[in-house]
């Protein structure tokens, strides 16, 4: 599953917060439909007040400026509109970046209303389900938002569909357009191991919108000034589990990325065993990626160790050793950034590389 990150609404909250403090006028612009090739998911999002500033994206830049001019219209009746964007026309004029329209030749609709302060409670933190948008396609566009908690069966459709698959759908029905919206925690990066490279790790999983935690029993490496990861816990990693389980912080449907940075078998075979263990008890689920340092002999001893403490490690396969993407680089940044990329790959089945 994925999260409301990367202009989805919990990328612009912060901004549209301090807006609304500051009493500006705040519209917000979600992509509620797309036909074709778009640079930006469905459901993106941008906002933009009576000065005409933008944050967020729904375009690679190609219609950002014309919805912000849009948006004042919105905010002088109060009332939403839907914008509709197509390919871009290859044109002789001698100004085409004056021109509106994707460059990337896809469609996509628009819809700019009001962000007001029921709007901002209703995309906070804590509700976890699917949220629908269904709008009218013709004036006074009419908007009617209804939101499905996890707990509530979700039935067939579109809302099970964006639910089971952790992206938002849209359809067309007459002359209505229905977004579903599936809200989901933040994956969690796990680091077993306060090093370094877990250091890095952490700041790379902040900027892609990623919580983090560092776990690690021994003091002294918890000891000088580190990043701050949103969780830091001394602890052995069964301790660790039960105590981010006690918080709420690893019920599923909560996306879990399991790094172990610690060259020891002490430490990462106690690692092991406490994953199977939650996972045998269903309090979590299986992580959405595992990942170890070292070599490759070092995956054939873990299972030579795994046999002979009686622990069945195929539940958690594939344990990606060594951790990290064949980028080349040995410093601790490198490292971090090798492994984020091999869980961005392994979160979308992607197999790294080039782009074809």
């Amino acid at each position: 599953m994925v999260s409301m990150k990367s202009c989805y609404a919990s990328d612009i909250l912060p901004t549209a917060t301090r807006w609304l403090q500051e009493g500006r006028s705040v519209v917000v612009g979600t992509i509620i439909h797309q036909q074709g090739s778009s640079s930006a998911p469905l459901a993106a999002r941008m906002i933009c007040n009576e000065q005409e500033e933008v944050a967020g994206a729904v375009s690679g830049g190609c219609v950002e400026s014309d919805l912000a001019r849009q948006a004042q219209e919105v905010i002088r009746t109060g009332t939403p509109r839907l914008v509709h964007y197509g390919p871009r026309e290859t044109t002789s004029e001698p100004e085409p970046i004056l021109e509106v329209g994707l460059a990337c030749g896809g469609a996509i609709t628009v819809l700019l209303e009001p962000l007001d302060s029921t709007w901002l409670a209703g995309h906070q933190d804590s509700f976890c389900g699917v949220v629908t948008v269904q709008v009218a396609e013709t004036p006074p566009f009419r908007v009617t938002r209804t939101w499905y908690p996890r707990e509530m069966p979700f039935g067939a459709g579109l809302v099970r569909d964006a639910w089971e698959s952790g992206a938002a759908r849209s359809k067309r029905a007459g002359k209505m357009i229905l977004l579903a919206e599936p809200v989901i925690p933040a994956p969690t990066v796990l680091v077993f191991g306060a090093t370094p490279v877990a250091d890095a790790l952490v700041r790379l999983a902040r900027v892609m919108g990623y919580s983090s935690v560092i776990s690690d029993p021994r003091e002294a490496r918890f000891s000088g000034p580190r990043p701050v990861a949103d969780e830091e816990l001394q602890d052995w990693p069964d301790q660790t589990l039960q105590e981010l389980l006690r918080r709420g912080s690893l019920a599923p449907p909560q996306e879990l990325f399991v790094v172990s940075l610690d060259h020891e078998p002490r430490f990462e075979d106690a690692l092991w065993e406490a994953l199977l263990e939650e996972m045998e008890r269903g309090t979590i689920a299986k992580p959405a990626y595992t990942g170890a340092i070292g070599q490759k002999d070092r995956a054939l001893e873990r299972q030579t160790r795994a046999r002979q403490r009686g622990l069945d490690l195929s539940p958690l396969e594939p344990i990606y050793t060594p951790v990290g993407m064949n980028l080349g680089g040995k410093a601790p940044a490198e490292v971090a950034l090798s492994i984020i990329a091999q869980i961005v790959a392994s979160r979308h089945g992607r197999p790294g590389g080039h782009l074809a």
